[in-house]
């Protein structure tokens, strides 16, 4: 409201609070409290208290919020937020709290490189009631270097060493601490409690001759100084372009890692092309990254070019015919691809526009109208769907940054906006080359069947939307942690026994629920299930996002198919034939990736041996400190004889009681991660332990696709003989 008197305007505001973070403090204050309302800048005088405790206003007001820094207080004192415009009082509707002041009582490791970025886990109490939690150096100038500390437990976070590199230590008179809010007792913590953190020296990795180099063998050999310089072999990564190379070996002057069996993509390890057709290799050690120049994986010699190329010539003659027919099919299937797709993309529009009607006039004809005109549309004899039941509006959407991108497609966090108001963190998949109708379809083929799960331990999805270039995007729920695979890696140091037993439950429950459901994955492997924020583990990656550069896979002699040979049972490598007992095989594998922590199945072992050494009555022995129950386990899903493995239900539920029971090894009793579990095992009525084995799918990844005479499904060259090689082709300063 305004009102005008002569000359002189006046403008009357009513401030008001509506929220305000954190509502929780240390008693010696010094938290930065966020007001958040409207009208917050107004008059000349404001000032702010937790309840008769002032707290100081720090910068300018602007209209929506302020911050205040509180004072000290008493444990367990509890105000409202007050703010005083000019004499008029606002407060809040929520009390803030005065809780107990954060220590420390222990600080591990107490090693770092000069350039920093080790993670040191901090022991404590009362961690989180600090909003500000930071590791600090001091130099004898008072020139500082911060870094942020993370975790959400009051027992527990973790710090990453400072940088020191550019900080003036010649005097060595360095003080290390930590910043906590108003706690000032803790700046000198280090040198209070009589702690050393050591800085060494930064490690110096040699990069290739000429910045190339030949891959030799199955390895790759990398020399320098000071490679074992604070840091144990899970905190060294190396990359060959996006890929992984797993650590074997590493020293003081070398380090030795397993290469992938094909040549990863070419670029960096971020994805990023380089021009050069190349991988890159990179060694991140801590916050100390080094390029050391790109490997060149070794082409077919020209011999083996020539022989095959006269021998394909000499049968083109009787290959031409058979291929213009197959061209002529090709064609009809993309015309009839290309047709479902724009008749996909022209509902989801229609659908749209239904929605935005219903909105404003609320028609309950009209939405009943809408929902008749939708019949199912089928994709193929697996996959069909109501397009009511999955749509999303693209607008709904906030993409955000990229979490991982493959040869498919990339994988971007997202926010949904919900129509009730409510926001979701998601996950939106892409398909990478829109421009091959059969790309697509099989995209959203294998997508689609998704929707129909519904367990705890299986990932779902949520919905299907079109960009503004009419290009489809999968949404998905949001997965915290990843994939497993780089959880294990990455959590190696710290991973108990007992955390590594759920994983294994959470994986076979998962499983267990899609056989039961008829439905066969074909590559079940720790990379291809999801870890969420509670530790949960969901099978996914039903063919979505597989990077088809990936090394684990071989092309078979089906050229649109990618083997993952380290995971498949024998009879999937010598007759293409998958069900529910090579699945088992499969988690068997994943078993033991889980309890080796990541490590790749058959160490040591080219991926063209793996056959013959399965072949041979051989088997990977058991991780180092794995139970002897896991291990028989693996040994059971590694039977020869199909009929001679353990079922999913089998599994399920002997590591239910496994983590029921009083073992040594189980740290506590299966209440589930952070008070969450899946769901106990129970099969369907009518479902026996064998009665999943038929009918199940023989193409795509998951489906079904009717039954079969023996009990196995196998892929449309099941019957042939093939060769199973056919498908394998120190400073330290104180």
């Amino acid at each position: 409201m305004q009102h005008s008197s002569g000359t002189v305007n006046f403008n009357f505001r009513n401030p008001k609070i509506t929220d305000f973070q954190p509502s929780l403090g240390p008693e010696a204050g010094g938290t930065i409290v966020s007001v958040n309302g409207a009208a917050l800048n107004t008059g000349r005088n404001i000032e702010a208290f937790i309840g008769d405790n002032p707290c100081h206003i720090t910068g300018q007001p602007v209209e929506s919020m302020l911050e205040c820094t509180t004072t000290a207080g008493q444990v367990g004192y509890q105000g409202v937020v007050k703010l005083s415009f000019d004499g008029a009082m606002r407060t809040s509707s929520d009390m803030y709290t005065y809780a107990e002041n954060p220590t420390v009582t222990k600080v591990s490791p107490l090693k770092s490189i000069v350039s920093g970025g080790r993670n040191l886990t901090v022991t404590g109490t009362f961690l989180t009631t600090s909003r500000n939690r930071q590791i600090v150096v001091t130099n004898g100038n008072g020139n500082r270097k911060v870094e942020e500390c993370q975790g959400e437990s009051a027992t527990e976070m973790r710090c990453p060493s400072p940088n020191i590199r550019d900080l003036d230590i010649s005097n060595e008179n360095l003080t290390f601490g930590f910043i906590m809010d108003g706690v000032t007792q803790l700046l000198t913590w280090f040198q209070d409690n009589d702690v050393d953190l050591e800085y060494l020296e930064d490690p110096v990795y040699n990069k290739f001759e000429d910045g190339m180099k030949d891959k030799e063998g199955e390895t790759l050999k990398i020399t320098g100084e000071r490679i074992d310089s604070a840091i144990t072999e899970g905190e060294i990564i190396v990359t060959i372009g996006v890929e992984s190379c797993p650590i074997s070996l590493f020293t003081g002057t070398t380090l030795v890692c397993e290469l992938p069996d094909e040549a990863p993509t070419a670029g960096d390890y971020m994805g990023e092309d380089t021009g050069k057709g190349l991988p890159v290799v990179w060694v991140r050690h801590n916050n100390l990254k080094c390029k050391l120049g790109y490997l060149v994986y070794p082409t077919v010699p020209l011999v083996a070019i020539l022989v095959p190329s006269l021998t394909i010539l000499l049968s083109m003659a009787i290959l031409l015919p058979a291929t213009f027919m197959y061209c002529r099919q090709l064609r009809r299937k993309r015309t009839h691809d290309r047709r479902l797709l724009g008749r996909i993309m022209a509902i989801h529009l229609e659908i749209d526009s239904h929605v935005k009607r219903r909105r404003r006039y609320r028609s309950q004809k009209q939405s009943e109208s809408a929902q008749r005109k939708h019949k199912r549309i089928v994709l193929s004899k697996k996959v069909s769907f109501v397009p009511d039941d999955i749509h999303i509006d693209f607008s709904q959407l906030e993409l955000g940054e990229t979490l991982g991108r493959g040869a498919f497609g990339r994988v971007l966090k997202a926010v949904l906006h919900d129509t009730s108001g409510e926001d979701q963190i998601v996950a939106v998949k892409t398909v990478q080359d829109t421009s091959d109708t059969k790309n697509v379809v099989k995209f959203l083929e294998e997508s689609l069947i998704m929707k129909t799960f519904d367990h705890i331990n299986v990932l779902g999805l949520l919905g299907l939307t079109f960009d503004a270039d009419k290009k489809p995007l999968m949404v998905i729920p949001f997965m915290a942690n990843g994939d497993l695979k780089t959880y294990l890696v990455k959590k190696k140091q710290t991973l108990a026994t007992s955390l590594l037993m759920r994983f294994a439950s959470h994986a076979a429950l998962g499983m267990s629920y899609l056989a039961q459901h008829k439905f066969v994955h074909r590559d079940l492997a720790a990379r291809n299930c999801m870890v969420d924020s509670d530790l949960l583990v969901k099978i996914a990656d039903f063919g979505l996002s597989r990077d088809m550069h990936e090394s684990d896979y071989y092309t078979s002699g089906d050229v649109q198919a990618k083997l993952p040979i380290r995971w498949l049972a024998p009879e999937s490598m010598e007759r293409r034939v998958y069900n529910a007992r090579t699945d088992v095989w499969s988690y068997g594998v994943l078993l033991w990736e889980i309890f080796s922590k990541g490590a790749r199945p058959y160490p040591g072992i080219p991926l063209q041996d793996v056959y013959i050494f399965l072949k041979s009555g051989q088997r990977m022995d058991a991780p180092k400190n794995c139970p002897s129950e896991i291990y028989g386990i693996m040994v059971r899903c590694w039977q020869d004889n199909p009929k001679s493995r353990c079922t999913f239900v089998q599994v399920a539920n002997e590591l239910e009681e496994l983590l029921e029971g009083d073992n040594d090894y189980v740290a506590a009793p299966s209440a589930g991660v952070f008070g969450k579990r899946p769901i106990k095992h129970r099969k369907e009525p009518g479902v026996t332990d064998d009665s999943f084995l038929v009918p199940m799918q023989q193409e795509t990844a998951f489906g079904a696709d009717g039954p079969c005479s023996d009990g196995e499904t196998s892929g449309s060259h099941a019957t042939a003989a093939h060769d199973p090689l056919d498908y394998v082709n120190k400073i330290v300063i104180r």
